[in-house]
């Protein structure tokens, strides 16, 4: 993969999909699903094109979190797109959950904030956070 300007706060909604036929599957037993398959601090690289440059220029759309919690600070700051793909507990298998099989499956995501807290009545945004996420 050709290296863009990525950092640690960006990712793509991409994860790994469980082995089980999600079809049939209600929301929750779609969750249930991407839940006992997750796999954390781990990117399906596979799963994303080795053109990263028009890949970025072809998505349609953006998820925005507002920051990354606090488990971000154990994450390897050499491994890109862990972001939203933290420990299970962190609940992103929710996320993987909602998005699959949507146009938004695919999606690139990155936070607002760049404040590693899990409490967000902790996190002030400012306009400077705003100004940042336009530049990506």
């Amino acid at each position: 993969m050709v290296k863009l300007a990525f950092n640690s706060f960006d990712s793509w909604a991409l994860w790994r999909i469980p082995t089980e036929n999600l079809n049939e599957k209600t929301p929750k037993e779609r969750e249930q699903a991407f839940g006992n398959s997750y796999q954390p601090n781990m990117f399906p690289t596979d799963q994303l094109s080795d053109n990263l440059e028009a890949k970025l220029k072809n998505t349609q759309y953006v998820l925005v979190g507002m920051n990354p919690g606090n488990g971000a600070k154990n994450q390897s700051q050499d491994e890109l797109f862990l972001n939203f793909h933290d420990a299970k507990k962190s609940m992103d298998y929710r996320l993987a959950a909602a998005t699959y099989n949507t146009d938004l499956w695919g999606a690139f995501m990155s936070d607002l904030s760049h404040t590693i807290e899990s409490d967000s009545k902790k996190v002030k945004l400012s306009k400077e956070d705003v100004n940042n996420l336009k530049l990506i």
